[in-house]
Order: structure tokens, then sequence, then C-alpha cells
């Protein structure tokens, strides 16, 4: 081969690896460029998930507990952490069953159906007065208050007598507690299940009850932040 072919074969093998070696630092600019893309858009995923759980246990909290504090009409004890409340779940009017038993008949409403493996009666009588029973057994075909009643009620054995009973509501025992980076719901002596997201900082969320009523202190983990929720007016 001539020197003249052989430097023209030198420079266009030296172009070509020089080529090579841009395009090779282009590619990793671009790579990096897309990865930065990626987590950017990972970040913005995760804090958009955040915002949503935050969001939702704001309005857990809020409805739930609200919806408790009415029905519950204030009553209701709070030990930091923890508010111990009777959980109403339904109501009914009543007349007494007039058969010698602690009974009494109900056409009764309500968000679930009586349950007498955890729930309680509170019975409030023609007087004004009030009672609490257990419920030991609810029955069909109860028959009616009388012949202007057209309904066939249900029968529902109490642990005790209550006389002249016109209204029945019943409720089962509970508590919902700050703890564990979420607000949680006891039954009886259940465990404590989440109700909303593990998004809190426990045990410093916690329950304020005052002579303005009940408030819910929430601190969030991220973003960091603390809201007041206001719950209702009451207690006991």
């Amino acid at each position: 081969m001539r020197p003249t072919a052989r430097r023209h074969d030198d420079t266009a093998r030296g172009t070509s690896v020089l080529e090579a070696i841009v395009a090779l630092l282009l590619g990793v600019l671009l790579m990096g460029l897309i990865l930065s893309v990626l987590a950017r858009q990972r970040e913005v995923v995760a804090s958009l998930g955040r915002r949503a759980e935050v969001l939702a246990t704001l309005r857990t909290v809020r409805v739930v507990l609200r919806t408790e504090a009415r029905a519950g009409s204030g009553a209701w004890r709070t030990f930091q952490d923890s508010l111990a409340l009777r959980g109403f779940r339904g109501a009914g009017t009543a007349c007494s069953a007039g058969d010698g038993e602690a009974a009494v008949r109900v056409a009764p409403w309500g968000i679930r159906a009586p349950d007498p493996s955890k729930d309680s009666v509170m019975v409030v009588t023609a007087r004004g007065e009030v009672f609490f029973r257990g419920l030991l057994r609810t029955e069909g075909g109860g028959g009616s208050c009388g012949p202007g009643d057209p309904e066939d009620r249900e029968r529902w054995v109490l642990t005790g007598p209550v006389p002249e009973a016109v209204l029945v509501r019943y409720f089962e025992h509970g508590s919902y507690h700050l703890s564990a980076g979420a607000l949680r719901y006891r039954r009886g002596g259940s465990g404590r299940q989440p109700l909303t997201p593990e998004v809190l900082v426990t045990p410093e969320s916690r329950f304020l009850s005052s002579g303005a009523g009940l408030r819910a202190l929430l601190f969030f983990r991220r973003p960091a932040r603390a809201t007041e929720v206001f719950v209702g007016r009451g207690g006991a």
C-alpha cells in the first residue's frame, strides 16, 4: 500500500473512534437525563400518594367521629390518645311486650341490624325515663303495639323490665385510638382495627376535650403538618 493510502486509512479510523466517543458521551448524558426525569416523576407520584392518604385520613376522622358524636349525644370519655363512647347503630319505636317477660316490641331501623352478641339497648319510656339493658335475643313475629299499629314488630328480650317503653336505641361499646400511625377502632376486647393509612405521628396526635367540645389534633409525617379537627360538643 502506498503511504498516502495508509495515512487516509489512519485518519478515517481516528475519526470513527472520535465519533464513537462523542456518541457514547451523548448516550450517557441522555441516559442520565432520562433517569433524572423518571426519578422526579416517581417523587411526584409518591408525593401525590402521600397527599391523598393525608386527605383520606382527614376525611375519615371528620366523618366517622362527627357521626359518632352526633349519634351518641356527646356521651364520651377521652384519654389523650383514645376516645371511649357508645357507638349507636340504630333505633326504633317500641312498646312493652306485655307477656310477663322483660321484652319489648320494636320496629327498628339503623346502619345495621341489632346483634345480641355485642349490643346493649337504651330504652326511653313514656315518662321520659331512660334505662340501659343488655340485649339477650331478637325474634321475628313479635306482633303489633295495638289495634292502630299495622306493623308486625320484632320482639326483643332484654336483661330487665322496661315499663311503658316508647323508644329504643341499640349501641356497642367501642373506642377510637390514635395509635401506631393511624386512627383505629376497638370494640370490646378485640384488637384495634385501622380505619386510615398509617400517616400520623403518634403519640403526638391526640384528642383534646374542653368546654369548647371535643377536637382531634393530628400530626402528619409527610408532608409535616398539624391539623386540628373539631368533632363535637359534650362529654362524660
